[in-house]
């Protein structure tokens, strides 16, 4: 099982109907670090080598636009994760919880 990344809660809704491969839209929603502060929250950084911290995806008119609003904090994220199937015989992507990861 590999860690694809982090799904802020605000774009769960984009990784309902996964593929075999990710879309674009999906892709530019993943974070690939978080940050976790015990008195704030969650926070996110689009990609691992960067430096500039985006707490929430901004959403205009119910369409998420990105990776906005600096220095806020989620109370929640979920992972996303890549797998092989026995069952389907092939790399499957699935959204899971922190605790049902640890769990399995």
């Amino acid at each position: 099982m590999a860690l694809a990344g982090f799904v802020h809660p605000i774009a769960n809704k984009l990784f309902e109907q996964l593929g075999d491969t990710l879309t674009a839209d999906q892709l530019a929603h993943l974070a690939e670090k978080i940050l976790i502060d015990k008195e704030k929250g969650i926070g996110f950084y689009p990609s691992v080598s960067g430096n500039v911290f985006y707490g929430h995806i901004f959403n205009q008119n119910g369409k998420l636009n990105g990776w906005y609003n600096p220095n806020t904090f989620a109370s929640r994220f979920n992972c996303l994760v890549r797998f092989y199937d026995d069952a389907e015989k092939k790399f499957v992507y699935k959204v899971f919880s922190p605790m049902e990861l640890e769990l399995a």
